[in-house]
């Protein structure tokens, strides 16, 4: 994996079963939320056109949403199994930890 400045793969099996853990009530399949779980906790879910990058306003709107909210870092959690790269990551959530998360996980969604 190249070298990020912001990007922190987690590599603790522990963190990562835990990750995973967090998820599992909220994902139905690797690409839908759970429906029922969205309403119970009265999230607003917003399908987009590419879901497999962010392009530069995507980056722009959800570093904002997560200053706006007081988020400085959050977990990205692989929805399915992988190979040959961190099934986690904890990613800063300005425009450049966004970006270079986009640039971690490049191969995976080009093939």
């Amino acid at each position: 994996m190249p070298n990020f400045n912001q990007l922190r793969p987690i590599e603790s099996e522990t963190e990562i079963r835990r990750a995973q853990a967090l998820i599992a009530d909220v994902i139905e399949d690797p690409a839908n939320f759970k429906t029922e779980w969205v309403r119970e906790h009265g999230w607003t879910v917003v399908p987009v056109e590419s879901c497999d990058h962010f392009d530069h306003t995507d980056i722009a709107l959800l570093s904002a949403a997560f200053l706006n909210t007081g988020h400085s870092e959050c977990l990205a959690a692989a929805t399915e199994p992988l190979e040959n790269t961190p099934l986690c990551y904890r990613v800063p959530t300005s425009e450049e930890g966004l970006r270079e998360f986009n640039e971690a996980v490049r191969d995976f969604f080009s093939s």
